[in-house]
């Protein structure tokens, strides 16, 4: 029995218990026709009570039984009223009772069934739901629905379009139940499980309007929505960083789920402290979110984990481009093109993947190529872009016409999860499965390419390097990379990438320092410090502390604005004048407090009012040191903070020059150079002397 259909029935058990003592009342006042419709009524509400039970229990069900006797009893009592007999109310009333209280003791000793019903929309990502449907389809007392609900392509003007329906692309072992089959407002299920949480708010598509969360959450006591993808894991406290995955929390699904479960315990207070903030307003508390969202795992890689790559099912075709003449395998790669990369890109992505296609089918002897688009391109750049569609389709359909490689649109990507030896393409959460694996991953970007014609300019940008025998070390602004580069035959050869560090659009690391053979990388937007050893070809990474990850200055590329290395010791200056000391040879962090004294009076006595103090100049490259001492430029003041290595003491030298406003500043031989809009001030730390070359930068040079 359901948990609501007991609670009914013992509901109506009461109801009947009521009446009860009206039948009696009426009997003994004479109200002979008043007890016969009570009795009427009994009988009403029994019969009924008692088909609802049978249909979930079915026949011979110790409720049922008992109702039976129930209405035998109502039943003697109404004859004998309505022949006229002589009736003694109080004897009915206790037959009545003995015989409801049988009947209530049935239905509190049935045992309660939960029914839990699952809404998928795309059979592709029928993943994030299917191992909480198999333990609820495992469990002796819940009856579980997988009921395929569906969706439509949209128009640019938000109305519907293409109706698609993939009831019948699910697994074998998964029974489907129709959507039209299935009475919501009747069966009121204890459990919804969604994975789609957008209602309307999708551009490119929509589920049909009656799933909506908002709508769905009046039909069930507990409506639960878990993300059809898996995000890359943020840290909850780098504000930058909620900032990206934003948009993934603020949507229906999660505001009017009862419960939201989400992939992990820290994704689980990046959701808390995302949706605390943006519903504040509205009187959403922290609490109230706490208990809400749940950080239990995500179904997809509950799935990813559990599969072997000797079950999977390999289509003939497939084997044709896999397998060797010797019946090995090629190496498998998985490439992935998404959405957002065509949008964004256009034409330029198209140019990509015509040159990742070409690169691979030159190498179509030692790879098999296994191209897996988003399923949902077509309805987006059909709908959004449809110029672009018809170039990419001509692409997709060339591809597939020379057949040397995979294309794979079916339901099942964690079968390509499996099989691949390594992953390429645009950033996904596919991304987070293939390392889940074990399995190497780099992302793609459209910017770099392996062919390039002569009219074309190379996009391959740097903008920091030092020399380590006889090669040029330099990282890559455009994404996630070390390359270096031989200064006799000026041949580049990549490196690899930098360590836990997912590119975002701006650069990794803004300044390099030279430790012996290994290359120190200050971070710019990057979360770690990054060590390169050039002997032993490998990296270390070294966390930053939270407080420096959260600065969100210059577009986050400067955490970190200069650093300099002094005695075994790396010293990190932020922006903001926090100084922090990494103990080279252990890689312990700390923070020195001297600086912080000092911060209220400079930021009480600048010019004009920033949150940030500077971000290089002086400092940049780790020039800035003369004497033991670091010399930093106070951008739009005309002062100067000194910092000293061995004392490891700050202080503040102020320009005579109380107008003077430095814009940058550099370091020529022993002199610092301080530069306002048309001013030049000339320092000698030497000689302590200022010299003002005023007007210098107006006048004729």
């Amino acid at each position: 029995m359901r948990k609501a259909q007991k609670e009914q029935a013992i509901e109506l058990i009461g109801l009947l218990g009521r009446a009860h003592e009206g039948i009696r009342m009426t009997i003994e006042t004479g109200q002979r026709e008043e007890a016969l419709n009570l009795l009427e009524q009994c009988q009403d509400v029994a019969i009924h009570l008692g088909e609802d039970i049978e249909r979930e229990e079915g026949e011979g069900a110790p409720a049922v039984t008992a109702l039976e006797e129930y209405c035998e009893a109502v039943y003697q009592v109404y004859e004998k009223l309505s022949k006229g007999q002589t009736v003694n109310g109080h004897k009915a009333y206790k037959t009545l009772r003995k015989s409801l209280i049988q009947i209530e003791n049935s239905v509190k000793s049935s045992k309660v069934r939960t029914e839990a019903v699952f809404l998928p929309y795309k059979a592709s990502m029928w993943d994030s739901l299917e191992s909480v449907w198999k333990a609820a389809q495992e469990a002796p007392d819940c009856d579980a629905y997988v009921i395929p609900i569906p969706y439509f392509d949209k128009n640019p003007d938000g109305s519907f379009r293409e109706e698609h329906y993939e009831a019948n692309l699910y697994p074998d072992d998964v029974p489907v139940t129709g959507y039209q089959d299935y009475d919501f407002a009747e069966r009121r299920p204890d459990f919804i499980f969604i994975h789609n949480p957008y209602d309307e708010c999708n551009y490119v598509t929509s589920v049909h309007p009656f799933f909506y969360a908002k709508n769905l959450k009046q039909f069930t006591e507990k409506l639960v929505y878990i993300p059809y993808f898996i995000l890359g894991e943020v840290d909850p406290e780098n504000k930058h960083a909620l900032e990206g995955i934003s948009h993934f929390c603020t949507v229906p699904g999660v505001i009017y789920a009862d419960r939201v479960i989400v992939q992990s315990e820290a994704m689980r207070k990046a959701y808390i402290n995302i949706m605390t903030e943006y519903l504040a307003e509205k009187g959403y508390e922290r609490e109230y979110w706490e208990k809400k969202i749940l950080g239990l795992g995500s179904p997809k890689i509950d799935k990813v984990l559990q599969i072997r790559k000797e079950d999977q099912k390999v289509p003939a075709e497939w084997l044709k481009i896999i397998e060797k003449e010797d019946g090995s395998w090629k190496k498998i790669l998985f490439y992935n093109t998404s959405v957002t990369a065509l949008l964004q890109h256009g034409d330029r992505m198209l140019e990509k993947i015509q040159d990742v296609l070409r690169l691979f089918k030159e190498k179509a002897d030692e790879f098999a190529l296994l191209w897996r688009p988003h399923p949902l391109i077509q309805a987006t750049i059909e709908s959004m872009r449809p110029q672009l569609w018809k170039k990419y389709k001509e692409l997709v359909d060339e591809y597939r016409m020379e057949g040397w490689g995979i294309y794979d649109d079916s339901a099942d990507m964690d079968r390509a999860v499996v099989l691949c030896d390594g992953y390429y393409g645009d950033g996904s959460s596919l991304v987070q499965l293939v390392k889940i694996r074990k399995k190497p991953a780099l992302i793609q970007n459209c910017s770099i390419r392996t062919r390039i014609s002569n009219e074309e300019e190379v996009p391959f940008l740097f903008e920091n390097c030092v020399e380590v025998n006889g090669y040029l070390w330099f990282p890559i602004v455009d994404f996630n990379g070390l390359a270096k580069m031989n200064l006799v035959s000026g041949g580049i050869e990549y490196v690899g990438q930098f360590p836990e560090e997912p590119y975002s659009g701006v650069r990794l690391y803004t300044s390099m320092l030279l430790d012996g053979k290994k290359i120190i990388f200050i971070p710019g937007s990057a979360e770690r410090i990054s060590i390169f050893d050039t002997e032993n070809n490998a990296f270390q990474t070294i966390e930053l502390p939270d407080d420096i990850k959260a600065l969100d200055l210059y577009g986050s590329d400067c955490k970190i604005a200069c650093a300099e290395l002094y005695k075994g010791y790396l010293y990190l200056f932020t922006p903001t004048l926090r100084i922090y000391k990494m103990a080279c040879q252990t890689g312990s962090v700390t923070q020195l407090l001297e600086s912080e004294n000092m911060l209220a009076a400079i930021r009480k006595e600048q010019i004009k009012e920033k949150e940030n103090f500077y971000s290089g100049g002086v400092c940049a490259g780790g020039n800035g040191r003369i004497e033991g001492r670091q010399w930093i430029p106070l951008f739009h003041t005309n002062k100067l903070f000194i910092y000293d290595y061995t004392a490891e003491k700050a202080q503040i030298l102020e320009i005579p020059e109380a107008s003077f406003e430095i814009n940058t500043a550099c370091i020529l031989g022993n002199k610092i150079y301080c530069f306002s809009q048309e001013d030049v001030c000339v320092f000698d730390p030497l000689e302590g002397k200022f010299d003002m070359l005023a007007g210098i930068l107006t006048g004729d040079c």
